[in-house]
Protein backbone atom coordinates (compact mmCIF):
# COMPACT_ATOMS: atom_id res chain seq x y z
CA UNK A 1 0.00 0.00 0.00
CA UNK A 2 3.03 2.72 0.79
CA UNK A 3 4.49 1.48 -2.63
CA UNK A 4 1.56 3.13 -4.25
CA UNK A 5 0.72 5.75 -1.76
CA UNK A 6 4.31 7.34 -1.26
CA UNK A 7 5.51 9.16 -4.64
CA UNK A 8 8.73 9.38 -2.66
CA UNK A 9 8.72 5.24 -3.28
CA UNK A 10 7.20 4.89 -6.07
CA UNK A 11 8.80 7.66 -8.32
CA UNK A 12 11.95 9.13 -6.11
CA UNK A 13 15.30 9.13 -5.91
CA UNK A 14 17.31 6.71 -3.89
CA UNK A 15 20.35 7.40 -1.31
CA UNK A 16 22.01 4.27 -0.01
CA UNK A 17 23.08 5.04 3.49
CA UNK A 18 24.80 1.75 4.62
CA UNK A 19 28.28 2.99 3.31
CA UNK A 20 28.71 5.59 6.06
CA UNK A 21 27.13 3.30 8.63
CA UNK A 22 28.59 0.24 8.83
CA UNK A 23 30.09 1.06 12.22
CA UNK A 24 26.79 1.81 13.44
CA UNK A 25 25.11 -0.71 12.05
CA UNK A 26 25.00 -4.81 11.69
CA UNK A 27 25.06 -5.26 7.99
CA UNK A 28 24.27 -8.69 7.75
CA UNK A 29 21.05 -7.79 9.58
CA UNK A 30 20.14 -3.35 9.49
CA UNK A 31 19.46 -1.79 6.04
CA UNK A 32 19.07 2.08 6.08
CA UNK A 33 18.46 4.36 2.93
CA UNK A 34 16.48 7.59 2.06
CA UNK A 35 13.87 8.17 -0.76
CA UNK A 36 12.96 11.43 -2.09
CA UNK A 37 10.31 12.78 -4.18
CA UNK A 38 9.87 16.70 -4.65
CA UNK A 39 9.05 18.04 -0.91
CA UNK A 40 9.10 14.52 0.58
CA UNK A 41 11.78 12.48 1.75
CA UNK A 42 11.36 8.67 3.48
CA UNK A 43 14.48 7.65 6.06
CA UNK A 44 13.68 4.11 5.82
CA UNK A 45 15.42 1.66 8.26
CA UNK A 46 15.16 -2.21 8.06
CA UNK A 47 15.76 -5.03 10.66
CA UNK A 48 16.35 -8.25 9.74
CA UNK A 49 17.51 -9.63 12.81
CA UNK A 50 15.62 -11.54 15.17
CA UNK A 51 16.43 -8.81 18.40
CA UNK A 52 15.52 -5.15 18.55
CA UNK A 53 17.63 -2.72 16.89
CA UNK A 54 19.14 0.45 18.83
CA UNK A 55 20.77 2.09 15.51
CA UNK A 56 22.36 5.37 15.04
CA UNK A 57 22.40 6.37 11.21
CA UNK A 58 24.62 9.12 9.87
CA UNK A 59 23.46 10.93 6.76
CA UNK A 60 26.36 11.84 4.72
CA UNK A 61 27.06 15.47 3.10
CA UNK A 62 26.68 13.90 -0.16
CA UNK A 63 22.99 13.27 0.59
CA UNK A 64 22.11 16.36 1.50
CA UNK A 65 23.56 17.30 -1.89
CA UNK A 66 22.22 14.94 -3.87
CA UNK A 67 18.79 14.97 -2.88
CA UNK A 68 18.97 18.69 -2.70
CA UNK A 69 17.69 18.97 1.59
CA UNK A 70 18.71 21.43 4.09
CA UNK A 71 19.94 20.13 7.18
CA UNK A 72 17.80 21.35 10.33
CA UNK A 73 14.36 20.40 12.34
CA UNK A 74 11.59 18.91 11.11
CA UNK A 75 7.98 17.34 11.99
CA UNK A 76 8.26 13.55 10.92
CA UNK A 77 5.43 10.78 11.18
CA UNK A 78 6.78 7.34 11.41
CA UNK A 79 4.21 5.82 8.45
CA UNK A 80 3.86 2.16 10.48
CA UNK A 81 3.04 3.61 13.71
CA UNK A 82 2.15 6.80 12.85
CA UNK A 83 4.31 7.88 15.56
CA UNK A 84 5.01 11.96 15.72
CA UNK A 85 7.85 13.25 16.51
CA UNK A 86 10.08 16.33 15.93
CA UNK A 87 13.18 14.84 13.71
CA UNK A 88 16.99 16.50 13.06
CA UNK A 89 18.97 15.97 9.76
CA UNK A 90 21.97 16.84 10.18
CA UNK A 91 25.50 15.47 9.23
CA UNK A 92 27.01 16.19 12.94
CA UNK A 93 24.00 14.25 14.76
CA UNK A 94 22.99 10.77 13.62
CA UNK A 95 19.39 9.83 13.52
CA UNK A 96 18.24 7.40 16.47
CA UNK A 97 15.95 4.65 15.54
CA UNK A 98 14.94 1.62 17.74
CA UNK A 99 13.33 -1.21 15.36
CA UNK A 100 11.64 -4.27 16.48
CA UNK A 101 12.73 -7.78 15.29
CA UNK A 102 12.03 -8.32 11.91
CA UNK A 103 10.46 -4.96 10.94
CA UNK A 104 11.29 -1.45 9.73
CA UNK A 105 10.76 1.99 10.66
CA UNK A 106 9.63 4.69 7.84
CA UNK A 107 10.02 8.12 8.64
CA UNK A 108 8.15 11.04 6.82
CA UNK A 109 9.31 14.42 6.78
CA UNK A 110 8.23 16.92 5.21
CA UNK A 111 10.83 19.29 3.46
CA UNK A 112 9.44 22.02 1.80
CA UNK A 113 11.85 25.07 2.37
CA UNK A 114 10.58 28.24 4.64
CA UNK A 115 7.86 25.91 5.87
CA UNK A 116 8.68 22.85 7.75
CA UNK A 117 11.87 23.31 8.14
CA UNK A 118 13.96 25.18 10.72
CA UNK A 119 17.50 25.69 10.42
CA UNK A 120 20.25 25.45 12.65
CA UNK A 121 22.27 28.05 13.69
Amino acid sequence: TLCNKEKAISDGKFFDLMYVNYNNVNPHRHYTYLRHHEDETLLIAVNFGNEIADVNINIPPHAFEYLKLEQGIYNGVELLSNKKEIISLSVNTPFHAIIEPFSAVIWKLTVKKGKNAVKKN
